[in-house]
C-alpha cells in the first residue's frame, strides 16, 4: 500500500492510470495469444483425424458389383465405426492377416476379413468392397490414386483404332490395339477380369494393360472411367450401354499388318 502510495505521488493520478492501462492491454494480449494457439492446435488435430492416411505399399481392387457390394458380415475379424473410407483401408493394410475390406459410407462402417471373401451381400446404395491385391497386380489400380489426373508419357507408336461412335484421344501407347467392340456388345463378363478400377482416361486403361505382359485386353467404360483388364482374350458378350468400349492387344506383326489393310482401304475409298 505505501509503495502504490508513493508510486501515485510520483507519477501523478494520470500517469498511474495510464500505467495501469498498459497492464492490462498486455496481460489481455497474454491471455488472447493463449487461446488462440489452443485454437490452432485443436484445428491441427482435427485436420490430421480427417486427412487420409499414406499407405504407398498397398494396392487395392475394387470388387463391388452390381449383384453385391459386401461379405456375409459373419466371417469378419473386426468391425466398427471409423472416420472415412480411407481409415477403413489402413486399418487393414496395417493388419497383415487383413485381406479383404467393405465400408458403408453413410454410418461410415468398417469391416475386416482375414481372408478374401464373396460380395454376395446387397449394396443398399452405400457398401463398397475392397479387395488387398500385390504390388505387381496393383500396378496402377489404386482406388485414391495420387496420380490418377496425370496423364500417361505419349511414345511413337501408330494411332490406335477408334470406335465409330465414340471420339477416342489420340495419345499413343505402347501397344497395338484392336477395337472389339461391336453394335450392341462392347465388353466381357467383369467375373473374367484379372483387375478392375478407376482412371482418369482412356488412355491410362490401355497404358495399364500394355504395362502388364499377362493382359491381352481391357474394356473401359466412358461415362464413369472404369476399367477392366483380363489376362485372356475374352468374348464381348455384355451389353454396350452406349458407353462401353473394348479393346484387344496385338503383336507388333498383327498391328503393322491391321494398320497396312487400314490404309489400303482408306485408299481405295
Amino acid at each position: 500500500q505505501a509503495r502504490l502510495t508513493t508510486t501515485q505521488g510520483c507519477l501523478g493520478p494520470l500517469a498511474m492510470k495510464f500505467l495501469l492501462k498498459i497492464v492490462a492491454v498486455f496481460c489481455l494480449e497474454q491471455i488472447l495469444g493463449a487461446y488462440a494457439l489452443k485454437t490452432a492446435q485443436r484445428n491441427w488435430l482435427v485436420a490430421q483425424e480427417h486427412k487420409p492416411p499414406v499407405n504407398p505399399t498397398t494396392a487395392w481392387k475394387d470388387v463391388s458389383s452390381a449383384g453385391g457390394c459386401r461379405c456375409l458380415e459373419s466371417s469378419h475379424s473386426w468391425g466398427g465405426p471409423v472416420s472415412n473410407v480411407h481409415v477403413c483401408k489402413e486399418k487393414c493394410a496395417t493388419d497383415s492377416s487383413c485381406k479383404q475390406m467393405d465400408y458403408e459410407s453413410i454410418t461410415k462402417w468398417c469391416n475386416l476379413y482375414p481372408a478374401s471373401c464373396d460380395v454376395t451381400e446387397s449394396c443398399e446404395g452405400t457398401w463398397s468392397a475392397f479387395r488387398k491385391m500385390s504390388a505387381e497386380k496393383g500396378l496402377g489400380f489404386e482406388e485414391e490414386a495420387a496420380h490418377a489426373h496425370e496423364k500417361p508419357k505419349a511414345v511413337t507408336t501408330p494411332a490406335s483404332p477408334v470406335a465409330p461412335s465414340v471420339t477416342e484421344p489420340s495419345i499413343p501407347v505402347a501397344a497395338f490395339w484392336k477395337n472389339v467392340s461391336t453394335a450392341h456388345r462392347c465388353r466381357c463378363d467383369e467375373s473374367t477380369r484379372s483387375a478392375g478400377g478407376h482412371v482418369s482416361d482412356i488412355d491410362v486403361c490401355k497404358e495399364r494393360c500394355a504395362m502388364r505382359s499377362s493382359c491381352q485386353q481391357f474394356d473401359y467404360q466412358t461415362t464413369t472411367n472404369k476399367c477392366n483388364i483380363y489376362s485372356a482374350s475374352c468374348s464381348v458378350t455384355q451389353s454396350c450401354d452406349g458407353t462401353w468400349l473394348a479393346f484387344q492387344k496385338m503383336s507388333a506383326e498383327e498391328g503393322l499388318r491391321f494398320d497396312e489393310q487400314k490404309a489400303a482401304h482408306a485408299h481405295e475409298k
